[in-house]
């Protein structure tokens, strides 16, 4: 079964790898270092989290990656017109490349579910790629990395929880009781 996400406008993009995907990413797509993203690399250690949770790059990795659907879906003409409030506010900004302004695009229809679910199929994309004797050990590094990630949240989850309560104890012990705040006898002195 090919990985598929869906974006926030309800259409379905598919992940299905090809060698030439790969080339093209690394062509075109670097990290903060510089470096060129190579996926390969990534499935060899197993280590895809660093770009998943990376929520700019990670988009921009698919985009690259989804070139011929986004080919298919983008109109330059269609943006435009979408975007004439704001050209008239930075005229600059219609001189964008086609390339950017798909980008742009593609973006735009990625929420935080929508990246969520695109890496889920990315790395099933990857996986499916991948030779499958080597396939059954990254599977296994990742479960245990989403073991170990679950694990972490946990932990945080509950010392947080365990701060709010200690400060909740110790506000209330120093907020007076609230017949303290009232007089005695309850009766006006007017």
């Amino acid at each position: 079964m090919i990985p598929t996400f869906t974006d926030l406008q309800g259409d379905v993009w598919t992940l299905r790898l090809t060698t030439s995907d790969i080339d093209r990413v690394r062509d075109h797509v670097k990290n903060k270092d510089g470096q060129p993203i190579d996926i390969l690399d990534m499935a060899e250690r197993g280590d895809f989290t660093s770009l998943t949770s990376d929520m700019r790059l990670f988009p921009t990795v698919v985009f690259w990656l989804v070139q011929e659907q986004v080919a298919d879906r983008f109109s330059v003409d269609q943006f435009d017109a979408d975007h004439a409030k704001e050209y008239a506010l930075e005229p600059s900004l219609k001189n964008m490349t086609p390339m950017q302004k798909a980008a742009n695009w593609f973006g735009s229809r990625l929420g935080g579910d929508q990246v969520a679910d695109m890496a889920k199929a990315f790395v099933e994309a990857v996986l499916n790629f991948i030779d499958p004797k080597v396939r059954q050990r990254i599977q296994t590094v990742l479960e245990k990395q989403e073991q170990l990630q679950n694990a972490v949240l946990d932990k945080a989850q509950q010392e947080t929880l365990r701060q709010l309560s200690a400060g909740l104890e110790e506000l209330s012990s120093t907020v007076p009781p609230s017949s303290d705040l009232t007089p005695e006898d309850g009766a006006s002195e007017s």
